[in-house]
């Protein structure tokens, strides 16, 4: 699911573009298979049904750096499913090892994290969703806000 962005931020349309480039580079290579779908619509029913059954979760947030699916998608997902994250996600020092993390306009980098999130072994998937899952288990949602809340005021700081 890519949800759209703000039609008058331009780095949104780029990003939909290189994500969409990604997803077609690695199903070319995946002879005879499309392991990658990308559906562009903002439905939040479908949105949550794809959160529980993704293989792989790529959040890629442009400007607010805020990703809500890798807070959410990991509690409904029941495939063990893997992130990928962009460099300026709020999250993505949340998560660790257990996360893939990509610049969000290397487009190479986007389709190597998600070749090998479909090439990963399935104990290795298990693994790290089990380690995504504690941490979010263990998360005080009071400070979890005030640290997000820290990442975007240092993210806004840095445009």
């Amino acid at each position: 699911m890519l949800t759209p962005g703000p039609t008058h931020i331009s780095a949104y349309k780029r990003v939909s573009e290189e994500i969409r480039r990604a997803a077609r580079k690695v199903n070319d290579l995946a002879k005879n298979s499309n392991p990658v779908r990308v559906y562009e619509e903002n439905n939040f029913y479908r949105a949550i049904a794809a959160l529980s059954i993704y293989d792989t979760l790529v959040s890629v947030p442009v400007a607010d750096g805020v990703g809500r699916s890798p807070l959410g998608g990991p509690i409904v997902n029941t495939k063990n499913g893997g992130m990928i994250l962009s460099e300026n996600d709020a999250t993505k020092g949340l998560f660790g090892d257990s996360v893939s993390t990509v610049g969000i306009t290397d487009i190479a980098g986007i389709s190597f994290a998600m070749e090998a999130a479909a090439d990963e072994s399935l104990e290795s998937r298990f693994t790290k969703s089990e380690a995504i899952l504690d941490i979010l288990r263990s998360i005080d949602p009071t400070s979890a806000a005030r640290q997000f809340l820290s990442e975007l005021n240092e993210v806004d700081h840095t445009q």
